[in-house]
């Protein structure tokens, strides 16, 4: 018990420099350190901290980490709270969906982010963005969502895509 408790206070503190290094205008020492320290904040809860690694990775990054950068900044982004952003949210996992849309559905790495992505923008589309001013589109919506389903096999998306058609809404 106190191992777990070890371990988890001295990972948010190597968050936490890399987080005062982030601020302070230092770069991470490599866009993968970046992206690791970036990954482990999030996954620890330190979404403040994870934010400038991850901006580091998708600035600098290899074409698979930036992927994945963007996929937990979109997260961070679309969440409640301060760190909400949701015109931000919205453009990464419309970058996320327009670039990644034909992956193989047999990836297993990356498939699964993409129709998260894909489900996430349905959700944004069934409601409308005014901030940004995205109107509602449910149509758009059940496109994205029927290609999640069933490109992707999204249960998400498959529940959610129910929905809209028993609702009449798609």
């Amino acid at each position: 018990m106190l191992c777990g408790h070890l371990a988890g206070l001295s990972a948010a503190l190597i968050f936490a420099s890399g987080a005062a290094l982030a601020g302070s205008g230092v770069k991470y020492a490599s866009p993968q350190a970046a992206f690791e320290q970036g990954l482990g904040a999030y996954k620890s809860g330190f979404y403040e901290m994870a934010i400038p690694a991850l901006e580091q990775t998708v600035a600098e990054g290899t074409e698979v980490d930036r992927f994945f950068a963007e996929f937990y900044l979109a997260r961070i982004y679309s969440g409640a709270g301060a760190l909400s952003d949701h015109g931000k949210a919205y453009r990464l996992y419309q970058t996320l969906a327009n670039e990644n849309a034909d992956t193989d559905p047999e990836d297993g790495r990356r498939a699964p982010f993409v129709a998260k992505a894909l489900t996430a923008l349905a959700g944004y589309l069934q409601r409308g963005l005014p901030e940004i001013g995205l109107p509602p589109d449910p149509q758009r919506a059940a496109d994205y969502l029927h290609h999640a389903a069933t490109f992707f096999g999204d249960k998400d998306a498959q529940f959610e895509l129910a929905k809209i058609y028993l609702n009449g809404t798609g």
